[in-house]
């Protein structure tokens, strides 16, 4: 073996500079390619095939053509213009057909292509060229071969015994080689292959397809020859093959023999066989060849395939492939240990909460904990008594998680200590990472010892422990005993390494951190050399403070922070310095800073005694580190000195303004300032989001972003761990949410105030910190909007890296279990040919599928069953119980089913499958699994005698979760391998493969060439994230598990599917796993993990990475002697103490001799690997070794020292030794009940939940019950019962209210997964209760909700109602109907233009205009007065009458005739047309109004003016009832009259009248303003008022009271629309007809007098505050009522009106029981405050 095999040491010399190689090997790579013609040319021309003489003939020039480029022309240029345009029209044409000849690609350069993995559609010229070739060798095929012909195709051409030009082997292999290429050249798939190919000959028939070579066949023996010998002598043509072999050998020992005498002097023979130099001649040929043939392929197929220059590049660099590219890219100066402290800062510090998955990993502390442990924070270990587990002698344990009073302790007192261990694990990993380039698996796996701290583990990952039933049994079979509570080899499981994972990303962060300082250095120091005067003060600070930036945002702030300082008077220098120093440049601009800079506003600056960096030092420290002084003069006084009368410079004011905006620049710019805020917005920050309109009805409770509808103010760090965010976002991006992110700024100004304020007492101080203060309004004001996006970027950013982890987790989970296991029916031990079949349901198009694959996972056989297809009818299979049972169902009796049934019954007889495994496509293959599975019965039964001569006896009919075999269905290498396939086919492939190694599938799904994988249904967020870190998520989870388990590289050989693995390999990626998988077909295997090595097929450093991981096992095409420890997980260093290990099991010296150095182990490797074979069949024996003592044995003897134990890795080693390459993924187990229905309906516990609302089909009715389907959720069944249907009647019969096929709305009452029933509900109640689901779902932490949420009160969703119904009568006033009306004064026009219209014109200014209420309305807007609180503008509504059905298109839109004014004073007026109408009604109108407006008792104001100044006449005239007449400001139209009675109390009243044409409407008739004055100083009297009340629509109950009084025939109250007048007569409306009010009905209930105390409930009616006496002559509200909203009718004096009677609250009586309060004082006395039965009048 080699040393550098072996030994770390020997690598680690090369690789201490970080630095990746330069491009100096790709090129010389290309130099080789382009200056080696002789070579490959020569080579080819050497090899006699056909098709490189083809090619070469193809290649060759005719005699008049030359080379055309720069320097070569053709000869005929120098005559150009003697030939004439015809001329040069041909050379151009035949210069178009050489290039296109050149372009064009023969059969073997595509052969090429395929083979390096492109996939290039042939053009028709080739296939046709195809089909004379094929047609020729079928002609020569025709002619029969002599003996000698046949034995020079089987053996090559005679050698000469005088020597050979090439050695044996060489030519043997190009001739296997050419021999392959003849045969097969016609095979090969295409469009035309069904014409060229058949079985008979015959055109039409399906082609055959390609041949294998027989196992048995020899190498260098090409397939078409073997056969056609067979053809001429039979079978029996062994001795044309022993002839063979022994020219063979002779002609290898002679060559051998040869080349060793004639190569004394050269060194490669010395280093290389014949055979391997031919194969590495024969690789580079290939590869020339396949780079002038790439460059006729497009270069996205190229990018594709990953066949670029860059990817040769990473390709041939001996570094793992995802250790380079641009985000591995060292600094210069990497310092590991500032790294360490940095990372540690993230993991354990001030930092920690960026990372809290990790962070609680550390707090549980689930560790494995090898031997006796080295600190006291180790001693609780899971097993024993009280945690008394001895490892001492070399056991494993498992430290147990701390609880939460442990994770306290911890960061109180351990954490310090923790964090040491830690920083120096971390060290290690980095040490390991980027600079000895070893990647996270490997180091998990075998560096345990380094980084043992970092490998903590999560409670599902957790390896079981020995139990003290365990103990005994072992200490029965007198077997070595493990403590309970300690690690077997046996409870070993996959590890997620999430700690270690997050070193590594946190190591590349630092890594790009570093790079970037080191470039911003470069500039600043740049900038330093061309600065003088004050900026080298500043620049220096910013190279000093540069080393003290830790986070890439600090860093922008600091470079922010240096371009504001060199933005002054060297702004056209230093401000086009950039970090890459780019000679470009760009035009200076001059900022309005560097302006008041040079105009000196830097010393009023100054006298703030202050500066930003001085502040930011101050705000990041504890106490206030620098405080200022305050200069004597004030700021003004300092400003004052500064005015000279500039620009900017004209009073103290602009001075101070000025000095302002730089210091809030200076402040802003400083990046400690920035930090500081930045974190206290962190702290501060919340978020509120409010529905938008659309999203108010999409959003609901079962929504998957309904929780986060309505959030109120939630903080910052409340969304560590959640997707809130992301949800939060998606909902804004999709229009259905608002966002508001709050900071309260008080607190921030509390705190900069203190760190900026002097501490004077003097008037100058204090107008200096007024001047300090302003700063600090203005800097927050600045700066605060960008910390507020900052902080909304990282919310996202911290959302998304939730939800990726999450993806990943579940991927994990679909990963766990390992390949399906088949035991022998007689024994323990495992079947090795496994056989599956995959079962897919189809719908019909396609039909139901079923797949046999074999061992390989090479498709075998399939079948399809249309009857199996589809909805299963019912009667039939579909409502019985899935597991059939004696006299159930059978499927062989169905006289549908019965013809694919026998089909499938003759298909699994003949093939015997080990489990027919059926994809959970959707609810219908649960029948399909039953079906499948009475088939399995029936060969039980009657055919017993096929199930007891298989294997195992039996056949298992199982569903299985196809999420991944349905995405890898549709994948590219899936298509290429089955492309003559349906989809459907394709998946039953996938699940027969999934039981065979379904890492191997999810590999193929997640190749990193493909972006498949985002098909995959993980999250139902995950469609938001970015597809890099989504599918780096993934790549995470392969890459740990796929080297955990690790990959058989000689199986790769027969199963290309399997070989999707290798990208995830350690050190490995998609291009160096695509090489290796083409260098293992073309090798047809490997014996020894170091041929792969040796061979060169994998350099040392990558060899390094992912040899322990590449299980190398014996295969039909390996004989040669295997190393036992290639089929174990031992990494190659540690070979020498592996063996050492087995020599101790054995009982011979452990010591590592001398001999077991690299150079010596060759001599020694087959005493050693005996040793090994010994120890692995006596593994009892390696159990029984103390590796304790001999870890100290193996420490004492390679002098490694106190820090240099070995025990982890000896541990794995003889866990190994007991189970070699052990399985450590559970075994696949049937699906539960529940999971099967969850994997069946693809739906979840949160999205299919009590409560939601569905639509459900009515399939079919019983008495008692309705049976439905949910559409929805793919036709899963759901039970209605009878109970369930109505609330007002719980006991209907179901047959009386459904129908078979209706479709009724329904709610989820339950969900039981386990039985695969869903329970619906109509009843009414049931489907109306949605604020109940959105307490709980939303707003209940234990169901998923927020405890940020708010749900809504009715009152709130009463508000928002009267706000909706407000907004959409605003809206339908701005639609309204075109009008084709000509009329100066119509106008097309809206409500509000007609308004903004007229308020500037003259009184009487009209407009008409057409009415949203149709076309058989129109408005007029009509401006009334200008009053001291403005235009009062009335609009009317105009009524058309005549129009009838008029014929004629728009006839509709015209004007119709009479017109009428819809007042009741106009009623019975009406007008020709609308110059009548404006005459006739809207002139006189306005006349009557200015009347008004003239009168003597006019009072123009408000309410509140009106009723003062009758106030102030009711105190000059005292005992005289004074009144007023005023306007109704919010009902333009509408007066009254406003008069106080001379009563003590002096409470106002009013009567309403309406203006008219001829004066007013009052007391329902058209009167003047002096007869309404007359009438009503005559008669204030009930009967009027009951008459007005009549007038306006209201029809009293024939038994009424007066309030209070008991007298019957009181008047009722008027509707409830603002003091008796209707709604549309208010601002805004125009009057609606009194004849078309409808009342509210008259209570049902009479009303009781006054000594009945019984609550009236039917009594209810608004009610008013300033209602009279029962003397006065206004009606009061009948008893019990209350005022709506907006009624206009006022509150009661109580504020809310009984049911009982007036002044009681609701549901109360009147007067309380038994005539006495509660206090005692009697009920005719006043009532006591608080008693909740208010006031009397």
């Amino acid at each position: 073996m080699d040393e550098g095999y072996f030994d770390d040491a020997a690598e680690d010399g090369g690789e201490d500079d970080d630095e990746q190689p330069e491009r100096g090997e790709g090129e010389e790579d290309d130099a080789q390619a382009q200056d080696g013609n002789e070579d490959g040319e020569g080579g080819g021309a050497g090899e006699g095939s056909g098709s490189e003489a083809a090619d070469s003939s193809e290649e060759e020039e005719g005699p008049d053509e030359y080379e055309k480029d720069d320097f070569l022309v053709e000869e005929g240029d120098d005559e150009e213009e003697e030939g004439g345009e015809e001329e040069r029209e041909k050379r151009r044409r035949r210069k178009r057909r050489r290039e296109r000849e050149e372009e064009q690609l023969g059969e073997d350069d595509y052969a090429l292509l395929e083979d390096a993995g492109v996939r290039v559609e042939r053009p028709r010229q080739a296939q046709h060229k195809r089909i004379k070739k094929r047609s020729e060798a079928e002609a020569a095929a025709d002619k029969p071969l002599g003996r000698d012909q046949l034995h020079e195709n089987l053996f090559g051409p005679a050698d000469d015994d005088d020597g050979l030009e090439e050695d044996l082997e060489d030519r043997a292999l190009r001739q296997a080689d050419y021999g392959e290429e003849e045969f097969e050249e016609g095979l090969e798939d295409d469009e035309m292959g069904d014409f060229i190919d058949d079985d008979t000959g015959e055109p039409g028939e399906p082609r055959r397809r390609r041949m294998r070579r027989p196992s048995g066949a020899p190498a260098g023996v090409s397939v078409a020859a073997l056969q056609e010998a067979r053809d001429i002598f039979g079978d029996n043509i062994e001795d044309l093959l022993e002839d063979f072999a022994m020219r063979r050998g002779a002609g290898a020992s002679e060559t051998g023999n040869a080349s060793a005498d004639e190569a004394v002097g050269d060194e490669l023979d010395d280093e290389l066989d014949v055979q391997d130099r031919h194969t590495e001649q024969e690789a580079r040929r290939r590869q020339r060849k396949l780079k002038r043939v790439a460059r006729a392929v497009e270069p996205e197929v190229l990018a594709r395939h990953m066949l670029l220059p860059s990817d040769d590049i990473i390709r041939s660099t001996d570094l793992p492939e995802r250790l380079q590219g641009p985000a591995n890219l060292s600094p210069e100066h990497f310092d590991i240990d500032a790294c360490a402290t940095w990372v540690v800062s993230y993991l354990m510090g001030d930092m920690r909460h960026r990372f809290p998955k990790e962070v609680e990993l550390i707090e549980q502390g689930i560790k494995e904990i090898d031997g006796t442990p080295q600190n006291e924070a180790d001693d609780d270990l899971e097993g024993g008594d009280a945690g008394d587990l001895d490892l001492s002698p070399g056991f494993r344990g498992v430290r147990r998680r701390r609880d939460r009073h442990g994770v306290r302790r911890f960061w109180d007192r351990e954490a310090d200590a923790a964090q040491g261990r830690i920083h120096a694990a971390v060290k290690n990993a980095l040490t390991l990472m980027f600079t000895k380039h070893r990647e996270v698996p490997f180091i998990a796996c075998f560096c345990k010892e380094e980084v043992a701290e970092l490998l903590l583990l999560d409670r599902a990952d957790r390896p079981d422990t020995t139990s003290y039933a365990d103990f005994l049994d072992r200490k029965d079979h007198k077997l070595p005993v493990f403590p309970e509570g300690s690690v077997q080899s046996r409870h070993r499981v996959p590890h997620r390494w999430d700690v270690l994972w997050a070193v590594y990303s946190l190591g590349v962060r630092y890594r790009a951190l570093a790079r970037r300082k080191e470039l911003r250095r470069r500039a600043y120091d740049a900038a330093l050399d061309k600065a003088d005067g004050p900026e080298r003060k500043g620049i220096n600070d910013c190279i000093d403070e540069l080393e003290e930036v830790q986070t890439s945002e600090a860093l922008d702030d600091l470079d922010a922070q240096f371009r504001l300082l060199v933005d002054g008077t060297v702004a056209g220098e230093l401000g086009q310095l950039s970090i890459t120093q780019s000679a470009t440049h760009r035009p200076s601009r001059t900022s309005a800073y560097s302006i008041a800079k040079k105009a000196g506003m830097a010393e009023v600056v100054a006298k703030l005694n202050i500066t930003a960096a001085e502040l930011g030092e101050n705000l990041l420290a504890t106490y206030k580190k620098n405080d200022p002084e305050d200069d004597r003069a004030t700021p003004t006084e300092v400003a004052e000195i500064l005015v000279d009368g500039t620009p900017g410079k004209e009073s103290p004011e602009e001075v101070l303004a000025a000095a302002r905006s730089m210091a809030v620049t200076d402040l802003a710019a400083d990046y400690k300032v920035k930090a500081w805020l930045r974190q206290q917005v962190e702290q501060l920050m919340q978020v509120s989001t409010d529905p938008t309109e659309a999203g108010e009805s999409q959003l609901d409770p079962f929504h998957q972003l309904g929780t986060v509808k309505r959030l109120r103010k939630k903080p910052f760090p409340s969304f560590s761990r959640s997707d809130a965010f992301v949800k939060i976002h998606q909902a804004e991006a999709e229009g259905l949410l608002t966002v508001s992110l709050l900071v309260e700024e008080k607190p921030l100004l509390e705190v900069l105030r203190e760190k900026y304020f002097s501490t004077g007492l003097s008037d100058a101080s204090k107008e200096w910190n007024a001047f300090r203060d302003s700063i600090l309004h203005d800097l927050v004001a600045r700066l605060l909007p960008t910390m507020k996006t900052e902080a909304r970027a990282r919310l996202l950013a911290d959302g998304r890296d939730y939800v990726a982890r999450t993806c990943g987790s579940e991927l994990w989970k679909l990963l766990q279990a390992g390949p399906m296991r088949i035991k022998y029916s007689d024994s323990d031990e495992y079947v090795e040919s496994r056989r599956f079949v995959g079962a897919c349901w189809g719908p019909g198009q396609p039909a139901t599928c079923l797949a046999l694959v074999d061992e390989s996972g090479a498709l075998v056989d399939m079948m399809y069953a249309g009857s199996f297809s589809g909805e299963p009818r019912r009667g039939g299979g579909g409502d019985r119980d899935r597991d059939g049972g004696p006299g159930g169902y059978k499927v062989l009796e169905d006289p549908e089913k019965k013809k694919d049934a026998e089909k499938i019954l003759e298909f699994l007889v003949k093939h015997t499958p080990h489990a027919v495994l059926v994809g959970t496509t959707n609810i219908h293959a649960r029948t399909l699994c039953a079906d499948l599975a009475s088939i399995r019965d029936h060969i039980l039964e009657n055919q017993p005698q096929v199930l007891t001569r298989s294997d195992t006896g039996d056949m298992a009919v199982r569903l299985v979760n196809e999420t991944i075999p349905a995405v890898w269905a549709t994948c590219d290498l899936a298509k290429e391998e089955l492309s003559a396939h349906l989809d459907i086919a394709r998946k039953a492939v996938a699940i027969a493969r999934m039981a065979l190694e379904p890492l191997a599938v999810a590999s193929a799904v997640c190749h990193p060439t493909c972006k498949n994988a985002l098909s995959l249904p993980l999250h139902p967020l995950q469609s938001t994230l970015p597809q890099e870190l989504f599918l780096a998520a993934l790549h995470q989870t392969l890459i740990t598990l796929v080297n955990q388990v690790g990959v058989e590289v000689n199986a790769l050989v027969g199963s290309l599917w399997k070989g999707a693995q290798l990208p995830f390999v350690c050190g490995l990626g998609p291009r160096k796993g695509a090489a290796l998988s083409r260098a293992l077909q073309q090798k047809r295997g490997v014996g020894a993990r170091k041929e792969l090595w040796e061979s060169r097929l994998i350099p040392n450093t990558v060899f390094r990475n992912c040899a322990p991981f590449l299980r190398v096992t014996p295969s039909e095409d390996v004989v040669d002697y295997l190393d036992p420890l290639d089929d174990m997980r031992i990494s190659t260093s540690s070979y020498p103490l592996a063996m050492c290990l087995a020599r101790a099991a054995l009982g011979h010296s452990p010591a590592v001799r001398d001999d077991d150095s690299a150079e010596g182990a060759q001599d020694d490797t087959d005493e050693d690997l005996q040793v090994v074979e010994r120890a692995l069949k006596e593994r009892h024996k390696v159990e029984g070794i103390r590796l304790a003592d001999l870890n100290a044995e193996v420490m004492r003897n390679a002098n490694l020292g106190k820090d240099g134990s070995k025990l982890s890795t000896l541990i794995d080693l003889a866990m190994e030794f007991v189970h070699p390459y052990m399985e450590l993924r559970r075994d696949p187990e049937p699906l539960k009940a529940e999971d099967e229905f969850w994997a069946c309906t693809g739906e979840t516990d949160k999205t299919l939940k009590e409560g939601r609302l569905v639509e459900a089909r009515v399939m079919w009715v019983a008495p008692g019950q309705a049976m439905c389907q949910l559409p929805e959720f793919g036709g899963l069944e759901a039970i209605l019962l009878s109970s369930d249907i109505s609330t007002s009647a719980p006991n209907v019969n179901a047959r009386d209210v459904l129908q078979r096929g209706a479709t009724v709305p329904a709610r989820i009452k339950s969900v039981d997964a386990r039985d695969a029933k869903v329970h619906l509900t109509t009843r009414s109640s049931d489907l109306n209760n949605e604020a109940d689901w959105e307490e709980k779902y939303c707003g209940d932490v234990d169901h998923g909700g927020d405890e940020h949420y708010h749900v809504k009160s009715e009152a709130e969703k009463r508000e928002e109602r009267a706000k909706a119904l407000k907004e959409e009568r605003a809206k339908r006033n701005r639609e309204f109907p075109h009008r084709p009306i000509r009329h100066p004064n119509f106008k097309n026009i809206s409500m509000m233009a007609a308004t903004e219209e007229v308020k500037d014109g003259d009184v009487g200014t009209c407009i008409l205009r057409p009415s949203p209420k149709g076309p058989n309305e129109l408005c007029m807007t009509l401006k009334l007065h200008d009053g001291m609180q403005g235009p009062m503008i009335q609009h009317l509504d105009i009524r058309e009458e005549g129009k009838g059905d008029k014929p004629g298109i728009g006839a509709h839109l015209q004007l119709g005739k009479p017109l009428r004014v819809g007042l009741k004073s106009s009623e019975h007026e009406a007008y020709e047309d609308l110059d009548h109408l404006i005459a006739g009604f809207a002139d006189q109108y306005v006349h009557s109004f200015k009347q008004l407006l003239k009168h003597r008792k006019f009072k123009e104001g408000t309410n509140e003016q009106v009723i003062d100044a009758l106030n102030r006449e009711r105190v000059r005239n005292r005992g005289q009832v004074v009144y007023c007449l005023g306007l109704k400001l919010d009902t333009p139209g509408t007066g009254y009259i406003c008069f106080i009675r001379p009563t003590p109390t002096g409470t106002p009243h009013k009567e309403y009248f309406q203006m008219s044409r001829n004066g007013v409407y009052f007391r329902s008739k058209n009167r003047s303003i002096e007869e309404m004055l007359l009438e009503f100083k005559k008669s204030p009297t009930d009967v009027e008022r009951n008459r007005a009340a009549e007038d306006l629509g209201y029809k009293p109950p024939p038994v009424q009271q007066q309030y209070g009084s008991g007298r019957p025939g009181a008047p009722s109250v008027p509707p409830a629309n603002g003091h008796g007048i209707p709604a549309t007569m208010r601002t805004g409306h125009a009057p609606m007809p009194l004849a078309a009010y409808q009342p509210p009905p008259p209570p049902q209930t009479p009303v009781h007098t006054a000594n009945n105390n019984t609550a009236n409930p039917g009594n209810v009616g608004p009610t008013r505050a300033d209602w009279p006496t029962p003397q006065g002559a206004f009606p009061r509200p009948p008893s019990g009522g209350s005022s709506a909203p907006g009624s206009g009718w006022g509150a009661s004096r109580s504020q809310q009106q009984p049911q009982g009677g007036y002044g009681s609250p609701p549901g109360v009586p009147r007067n309380p029981p038994g005539n006495t309060w509660p206090s005692g004082q009697p009920v005719g006395g006043p009532r006591p405050p608080g008693s909740g039965w208010g006031q009397r009048l």
